[in-house]
């Protein structure tokens, strides 16, 4: 019986991890990824005024540069698309955030490696 509840807990403590990755690797993407592409963004260049935001090579195709129309909604751009600095300090620090483990991941991960030497004894 307490094996038994030793190994429930392991396996609600990896699905809350594996659940904790997901939603870290979706917010990653959506913070830090090309709006039409969807690669994660080197060189962020913003567009006006619909505020979607391309990656270089995403701001390179045609509809862009020549057509000035977002890719994403369609929308006539009113100001050049030039790769924003400022943006790009920005969502280099929101990466570094982002890749950091979480201090309760690495609490769960201590916790099921004791769990399992537990259970091999």
């Amino acid at each position: 019986a307490a094996m038994q509840t030793g190994m429930m807990r392991i396996s609600k403590i990896r699905v809350d991890l594996a659940h904790g990755v997901r939603q870290r690797h979706w917010g990653m993407c959506n913070i830090v990824g090309c709006q039409s592409c969807k690669t994660l963004l080197d060189a962020p260049h913003p567009l006006f005024p619909c505020g979607h935001v391309l990656c270089s090579t995403c701001a390179q195709r045609p509809t862009v540069r020549y057509f000035k129309q977002c890719p994403r909604c369609g929308e006539q751009l009113t100001a050049p698309v030039e790769m924003n600095e400022q943006h790009r300090d920005i969502l280099q620090l929101r990466t570094n955030t982002l890749r950091t483990v979480p201090e309760s991941t690495a609490t769960d991960k201590v916790t099921i490696e004791s769990l399992l030497r537990e259970r091999e004894r």
